[in-house]
């Protein structure tokens, strides 16, 4: 017994089982995603009358899709208490030592949100409480790419393009 297969059907099977096979791999990938445990819900305090822990702050926080919460010094302010409560976050990170945000914020930030993690990020200097707070992301498990050296198109500059370097 013989059997003549055209090619050209033969082809068009190939074509439906790679197609077939690419959409279960699709499928197992975005159920994978769906289902690995979702990145930790950041929020920032920073005191509201010194900008200088909360501008290193907000790099972060922007990266991170984080909000950052202006209060005082001594106390948790009731705006920020009452966005701490609203937004719900599982880590927040006081920006700066004691100096900058006394451990009776902390406390009643941590009264707010029972649920959270508190982090203070704070160094001996501006400059290491900045780094510090850069270092962050890394340690909650945020792997985004940063970019540094890109060029994107856009209206920007007098070629058409926007230069960014950088972190």
């Amino acid at each position: 017994m013989s059997v003549t297969v055209d090619i050209r059907v033969l082809r068009r099977l190939v074509v439906a089982l790679v197609v077939a096979a690419g959409m279960w791999v699709g499928v197992g990938a975005a159920v994978g995603a769906v289902s690995s445990d979702p990145l930790p819900k950041v929020a920032f305090l920073a005191r509201a009358d010194n900008p200088v822990d909360a501008l290193a702050a907000a790099g972060v926080a922007g990266q991170l899709g984080a909000p950052v919460y202006l209060t005082f010094p001594d106390v948790l302010g009731d705006d920020a208490r009452n966005a701490l409560i609203a937004y719900k976050p599982d880590v927040i990170v006081l920006a700066g030592g004691e100096a900058a945000l006394s451990s009776t914020v902390f406390s009643q930030a941590q009264a707010a949100v029972p649920g959270a993690q508190l982090i203070r990020k704070a160094g001996a200097s501006r400059t290491s409480t900045a780094v510090a707070l850069s270092e962050l992301p890394a340690e909650l498990g945020f792997t985004r790419p940063i970019m540094a050296g890109a060029t994107v198109t856009g209206d920007v500059g007098i070629d058409g393009t926007l230069t960014v370097d950088g972190t």
